[in-house]
């Protein structure tokens, strides 16, 4: 069972910690939204091959942003790029890595292939018990 795995138990908890910026005392949900979108591509079958592209994510997360009611919608563009912070998640350059002065989203266009997963993750999340379950710990998390 995935659960018991090693690499499950470390994933969820890199999951439930994830650096989520903190402005008066209030978490921004960019972060976890942006990975329940992500989750969601995954059962849709719009993220494949590890290969988590801006703007397919875009339609998925403004509609995470309303149906969490969250009072305003995250620019999408920064957990995108942000998510890099926390150690599973990647950007595969075009080119050499650019540290931007001003994250945009023509500044992703124009120096980002996509996004990726470190491997044992996305291996995790092509079960989709799994994505269940690390949807709802996130939820719990951050989200109710």
């Amino acid at each position: 069972m995935a659960s018991d795995s090693i690499n499950y138990k470390l994933y969820l908890s890199l999951l439930l910690s994830l650096h989520v910026n903190i402005s008066k005392g209030i978490q921004n949900p960019a972060k976890p939204l942006f990975m329940l979108s992500i989750i969601e591509s995954i059962d849709t079958g719009t993220t494949i091959n590890n290969r988590i592209f801006y703007e397919d994510i875009k339609l998925i997360f403004i509609t995470k942003c309303k149906e969490y009611q969250t009072s305003k919608v995250p620019y999408y563009h920064y957990p995108f790029y942000y998510l890099t912070y926390d150690t599973f998640y990647h950007l595969r350059w075009i080119g050499d890595e650019v540290k931007p002065l001003h994250v945009s989203p023509k500044f992703l266009r124009e120096h980002v292939s996509y996004a990726y997963f470190d491997n044992a993750l996305w291996d995790l999340l092509q079960d989709s018990v799994v994505r269940k379950e690390f949807k709802v710990a996130i939820e719990k998390q951050y989200l109710i």
